[in-house]
């Protein structure tokens, strides 16, 4: 009888220590999806700040801007 007492407490405690894939997933995800929201609007930043340096689309070079004296 204390045996089966023993295993029971032992199995129970096992369980909370180690946390269900759900319980993993549902931490996980909305890091991921925020992650994602950020790493997105860095990128549409970046690409916005190389366009509006160059007037008219147009990129210019080092050596466009050297000129031979």
């Amino acid at each position: 009888m204390p045996l089966l007492l023993i295993q029971a407490a032992v199995q129970d405690s096992s369980a909370i220590k180690i946390p269900s894939f759900t319980d993993r997933l549902n931490f996980a995800l909305p890091i991921i999806v925020i992650l994602l929201i950020v790493t997105f609007f860095l990128l549409l930043k970046s690409y916005s700040m190389n366009n509006a340096s160059t007037p008219g689309g147009h990129t210019e070079t080092k050596r466009g801007k050297n000129t031979v004296k």
